[in-house]
């Protein structure tokens, strides 16, 4: 890899890393594979949407893939099981939050009843009453 540009000896480093096949790092980054392909056969370097796709999500200091100065890493590196596993706790998280929201909902609509049933039972009271005054 001694005649590699110095941005694509950098995201072999993060690939190795986080374990991670060229599939797995253009799913993760959400450009297609040919895209990476692209980056890494020479052809372009990363734009900056996909660096900072590689801060956000995989913790790799910008400063480092663009200069190739400083640590590698702004925060603890995910490999990919452990970026699986996130995904997996982000969906059960949005998962648990529908199912507040309906039940939230599923509330309002019972106390909304429960309100119509006061209210129609306080206009039966008033008619019986109003019958007991006839009487």
């Amino acid at each position: 890899m001694e005649n590699f540009p110095d941005h694509i000896k950098r995201i072999a480093h993060v690939m190795e890393q986080c374990q991670m096949n060229q599939t797995d790092l253009a799913r993760t980054l959400g450009i297609t594979r040919q895209g990476l392909d692209s980056i890494l056969r020479r052809h372009g370097k990363p734009s900056f949407d996909v660096l900072e796709k590689m801060r956000s999500v995989l913790g790799v200091d910008l400063n480092w893939m663009v200069t190739g100065e400083g640590d590698s890493w702004d925060k603890k590196i995910l490999t990919l099981p452990e970026l699986r596993k996130k995904e997996e706790e982000l969906k059960a998280k949005k998962e648990d939050e529908l199912k507040v929201e309906r039940l939230h909902t599923k509330l309002a609509l019972m106390e909304k009843d429960l309100s119509a049933a006061k209210m129609e039972v306080d206009y039966l009271k008033r008619l019986l009453a109003e019958k007991e005054k006839q009487g």
